[in-house]
């Protein structure tokens, strides 16, 4: 039995955004939500992370419920169950997984539930449903599960994004152990990329950046990864003296950086696009190179059925001392911390921002 907590019957500290009212997220005071679904759950969130959505929903590139509660990433502890929930109890330790589909459209029903544009995206939790960036969170019982006792409530809502980098490593897979790597950029999905890459036995990897304060995050890892500006990869290539690679993971998402990267890759090369680029964004590359080469372009959706994985994954790397969250370039802030956090994520200066919600169980 986990700690208990007294179902909570007052008001909570919550960080909302609605554009018609302010161009920020703001801090608010609101109601703690109530079980009424017998399927549902009500956390204390205990943590919640800043991602790249996030700061694209406030910048009015990424589509959101006016007035939601942000925080797609999220752990706590089971506060209530409904009367139907039979997986979860009181004092349970969980992390949820934000995302679902209508489970009734064609690419539910072969389990791309990602992909779903018919409920997905208006059922995520933290974009459409309220989410982590509050005291208290009410979900599905499907959208959580429980976590190991060795994983820190403060860092476990790290699972959700690597669950992320998972579901990308599916569609790559298999990478030969002697693979020439490039990971463009270095934010938490490139660190943790980066991360995974060394925890697998991979050695030959390079990590494009331009940002001093994630080169020197990057640095920090310690997996001895080279560090370097799209413009020296691309010089060091047009000499010959750096192979061209047999693998391009983007975690960017920007246009003028992946289609320099096409010129980079190798004869049967594969390319996988992971960042989300702005919609209105075009590039151009030379088809030559895609016949000729016969690359592999493949895309890579947020999370989809891997979710226990990463959970075992998180597990292994951190006890191996391959997630080390303050190496990541991650930073802890609270609620009231909430403008600092979005605009040190925002400028690079961290990787990846976590508020720190509940001081009561953060181990």
């Amino acid at each position: 039995m986990g700690i208990q907590f007294d179902i909570p019957t007052a008001t909570m500290k919550s960080v909302q955004f609605n554009p018609d009212v302010s161009k920020k997220p703001h801090l608010v005071h609101c109601d703690v939500p109530k079980v009424t679904n017998p399927k549902e759950v009500l956390l204390k969130v205990i943590a919640a992370g800043v991602c790249g959505t996030d700061i694209h929903i406030i910048h009015g590139s990424y589509p959101s419920r006016k007035g939601v509660i942000l925080g797609h990433e999220l752990a706590g502890v089971v506060v209530d169950c409904g009367s139907e929930v039979t997986t979860l109890k009181p004092g349970d330790r969980v992390v949820c997984n934000p995302n679902r589909g209508c489970g009734c459209c064609n690419l539910c029903k072969v389990g791309r539930y990602n992909l779903c544009k018919k409920e997905s995206s208006a059922s995520t939790v933290g974009i459409f449903r309220d989410g982590g960036f509050a005291e208290y969170c009410k979900v599905g019982e499907s959208d959580l599960m429980k976590i190991y006792d060795e994983i820190p409530l403060l860092f476990a809502p790290l699972c959700e994004p690597l669950s992320c980098v998972v579901n990308s490593w599916h569609h790559v897979e298999p990478v030969a152990a002697g693979a020439r790597i490039a990971i463009l950029g270095a934010g938490i999905i490139g660190n943790l990329y980066a991360s995974l890459f060394y925890f697998r036995g991979y050695r030959n990897v390079v990590v494009s950046e331009i940002n001093e304060s994630r080169i020197e995050i990057c640095k920090s890892m310690g997996t001895g990864f080279e560090i370097l500006s799209p413009a020296t990869i691309g010089g060091q290539l047009e000499k010959g003296s750096r192979q061209p690679f047999n693998l391009i993971i983007d975690t960017s998402g920007n246009a003028k950086a992946i289609e320099a990267a096409f010129e980079w890759l190798d004869i049967g090369a594969k390319f996988c696009a992971f960042g989300i680029p702005n919609p209105a964004h075009k590039i151009e590359i030379r088809p030559h190179i895609l016949v000729g080469k016969e690359i592999q372009v493949v895309g890579s959706m947020a999370e989809c059925q891997t979710f226990p994985e990463a959970v075992d994954l998180f597990q292994a790397m951190y006890e191996a001392g391959r997630i080390v969250p303050e190496k990541l370039g991650v930073k802890i802030f609270n609620l009231e911390q909430h403008e600092e956090a979005f605009q040190a994520l925002a400028s690079g200066e961290i990787s990846k921002a976590l508020f720190s919600i509940s001081d009561e169980l953060k181990n």
